[in-house]
């Protein structure tokens, strides 16, 4: 009886390890990935954007940085060229109206827009390092010449 006992715990103990190795073998590896949203302004009008969107609003003459974390998991790495713009995840269907001060708008931005803040190919991508992104987009004298007067 006592050797029965004694078997008992060796094969509880080896079912014990055996779960948790099948457990901790299963879980994903998952990293954060960093990616920083530079916004400068080169024009000496403030660029403001509709209610919602204020974080993205750019003194003149300065920049913002937004700055999104997400968690990933998986064996794959990820790459400058997968990630959207912060804007772009606006429905189609909304209109976005960027302000230069009080006078001029850029009316009804789209993604497919000439030089559209929406369309991250218009960003200057840098790696900064492993899952760690820079997108720079810059608004100059251009934009504000493109810009019409606000109604």
């Amino acid at each position: 009886m006592q050797q029965k006992t004694t078997w008992m715990r060796y094969l509880r103990l080896g079912l014990a390890i055996s779960l948790i190795a099948i457990l901790n073998s299963c879980k994903d590896d998952f990293f954060t990935i960093i990616v920083e949203n530079h916004f400068v302004n080169e024009t000496n009008y403030a660029i403001t954007y509709p209610t919602g969107y204020e974080k993205f609003n750019v003194p003149a003459k300065s920049s913002i940085i937004v700055t999104e974390r997400a968690k990933s998991g998986g064996k794959g790495g990820v790459r400058e060229s997968d990630f959207p713009s912060p804007l772009s995840i606006l429905s189609p269907v909304v209109q976005l109206t960027i302000k230069f001060g009080q006078s001029k708008c850029l009316v009804d931005v789209r993604v497919d827009d000439l030089h559209s803040v929406r369309d991250i190919k218009n960003f200057k991508a840098e790696t900064l390092g492993d899952n760690h992104f820079k997108y720079t987009y810059t608004f100059t004298e251009a934009d504000y010449t493109r810009a019409t007067s606000c109604l």
